[in-house]
């Protein structure tokens, strides 16, 4: 398998609570999730807490580009919220994903990483430069969406 590290951070004109909230709950991922803006059939299911550390969530979809894995938050607080994602198909992965908020001049900034191993241990450079650079196409456009809730 082939590690990798993805960050991206944005300053958002809101408060650290109100974007924790959209954070916390599966369920409110539909908003402003990338992932869930594929336009794609997935099938959801949600168990554990309703919203923080315990919330579980996973998704099977019949489409290659999505596959099926699983997503548990394993730790929230004022600050930060971290969770283990897992790949089960077309290729197993596991990430870690910490979303972390600190105080800004324009309200708060938030700052999303994603470390992990691929389930490819062959991947080319040139192989691993677009999946890195897919992640954070992916990151941006969930950070853009988030921004759209809660900037309003």
């Amino acid at each position: 398998m082939t590690a990798f590290f993805v960050s991206r951070e944005r300053d958002l004109a809101a408060d650290s609570t109100a974007i924790r909230d959209l954070l916390d709950d599966f369920r409110k991922w539909l908003a402003w999730s990338p992932w869930e803006h594929t336009g794609l059939c997935v099938d959801r299911r949600y168990f554990g807490a309703p919203s923080g550390a315990g919330a579980e969530y996973t998704w099977r979809s019949h489409e290659p580009r999505l596959g099926s894995g699983s997503m548990k938050i394993v730790d929230s607080t004022q600050e930060r919220v971290e969770l283990a994602l897992e790949h089960f198909e077309p290729l197993a992965a596991h990430s870690a994903i910490t979303f972390a908020l600190v105080a800004a001049e324009a309200g708060t900034r938030l700052t999303w990483a994603m470390t992990g191993k691929t389930g490819n241990p062959t991947m080319s450079r040139a192989g691993y430069a677009r999946f890195v650079a897919k992640r954070e196409i992916e990151l941006e456009h969930g950070l853009d969406l988030l921004q759209q809730i809660v900037e309003v």
